[in-house]
């Protein structure tokens, strides 16, 4: 590690540890977030280094840890403070969407699981036919998300989702103990298996760990401590067990930085005043209604600029979460996006650490943490809003067609938001 990654890392820690201490528990998003950065952003980055496997200017290495730390410690500092805009925007929403459903409880809608799985099931077999990969989903999962997933991503996005409100439906009614979270866990966890997502697979563990530590019992330190080694191994095994074939190729797997820097120190790097932020616009747009919707938008504009196609191919290369607001407005941006990233995220955090109820589950999931769980992927949140507004409406249809009557816990249970 150079003197950079040294200060980088050490501002990660800084400021895990004042999380911690706010919100009595190390299991928030500014922790996930510093975990990524310190295995992408500084290991990920040394790795490639020692091997030989990037060859960019020390004035490049040096500045991109910079702005790597610049980015973290915004999104912190933000965290840290008493405010957020969006708080109580969020609040009126979920007050707003409570008479189509979206605030409805599920602890007696008994068909919800299943028919979420149903959901799951369809949007699967539609994923099967429509990708041209077939059966290959069953037998090398990993091999057609990565291969066959162009064009028919809404319906992986769908699939995922379903089971994760199936996740959430089944914690509301079934978490009594850590043991019915986990082994919940365990097997939805393995029906996403044919999703070929590694991030998916774990992503229930995660948010498991998460509703026990906040909504059942405090676990003791070293628990959560042990808890995040295994989950770095669990990812390493993943990594392997689809394809990484040892260590060092799951390592190398985390090459956000290495391909961010590579991109700093090339001819196609050039500010953008603001274009590659306006083309994300195109994520609203449906391919389905608008075939010549461009590939390349986003993110992916920039794998286009360094290679030609690969959009469209589907091979886009990882990026730090920062380089899109710096190609575009330079160091203000990394500073801006960080921070209004954070105030997001933690008006999320915060209603979940509130409310005990499906819609503060699947915002946490949705917007709460931005490294780490997507509970609709990749979806824009006016569309993923509807999308939950529809499934709270149904699963309240189902609570009424059961004949439950109204009780006490119809709304979300409200929970404090510190420890005491």
């Amino acid at each position: 590690m150079n003197w950079f990654e040294l200060f980088d890392a050490a501002t990660i820690v800084a400021l895990v540890l004042a999380t911690n201490k706010k919100y009595g528990s190390p299991l928030n998003p500014v922790a996930f977030n510093g975990a990524f950065c310190f295995v992408s952003y500084i290991i990920g980055s040394s790795a490639f280094r020692a091997l030989g496997l990037v060859q960019v200017s020390k004035h490049i290495l040096d500045w991109s840890q910079i702005l790597s730390t610049l980015s973290f410690f915004s999104f912190g500092v933000a965290y840290l403070l008493d405010f957020s805009p969006f708080d109580r925007a969020l609040r009126s929403l979920r007050r707003c969407s409570s008479p189509f459903g979206a605030g409805v409880a599920v602890e007696e809608a008994g068909l919800a699981i299943p028919i979420l799985l149903l959901e799951f099931c369809v949007a699967f077999l539609f994923l099967v036919a429509l990708s041209g990969a077939g059966l290959l989903w069953l037998t090398n999962p990993r091999e057609a998300y990565q291969d066959h997933r162009s064009g028919v991503g809404v319906w992986w996005a769908l699939s995922s989702a379903a089971l994760y409100l199936a996740y959430f439906v089944y914690l509301l009614r079934h978490g009594k103990s850590a043991r019915r979270v986990f082994g919940g866990a365990l097997a939805f966890s393995a029906c996403s298996y044919v999703l070929g997502s590694k991030g998916l697979i774990l992503g229930y563990f995660l948010f498991g760990l998460l509703f026990v530590q906040h909504h059942l019992a405090r676990l003791p330190g070293r628990v959560v401590v042990w808890a995040g080694l295994s989950a770095a191994l669990a990812f390493l095994g993943l990594e392997m067990l689809f394809g990484a074939g040892n260590l060092l190729s799951a390592v190398l797997y985390f090459d956000y930085m290495p391909n961010t820097q590579m991109f700093l120190d090339s001819p196609e790097f050039s500010f953008q005043n603001g274009s590659l932020t306006l083309s994300s616009l195109w994520l609203y747009v449906p391919r389905a209604l608008y075939p010549a919707k461009p590939y390349a938008y986003g993110p992916a504009a920039i794998d286009d600029m360094i290679d030609q196609g690969s959009a469209e191919g589907g091979h886009t290369a990882g990026l730090t979460g920062w380089i899109i607001p710096y190609t575009d407005f330079g160091v203000a941006g990394v500073v801006f996006f960080a921070v209004f990233e954070a105030w997001v995220s933690k008006a999320a955090f915060e209603l979940f650490l509130r409310e005990k109820s499906l819609i503060s589950f699947a915002l946490a999931g949705q917007i709460g943490f931005p490294f780490g769980l997507t509970v609709f992927y990749n979806a824009p949140f006016l569309v993923f809003w509807l999308w939950l507004i529809l499934h709270g409406a149904i699963i309240g249809l189902l609570r009424l067609a059961s004949g439950a009557s109204r009780s006490p816990v119809s709304g979300p249970v409200d929970l404090p938001l510190s420890p005491s």
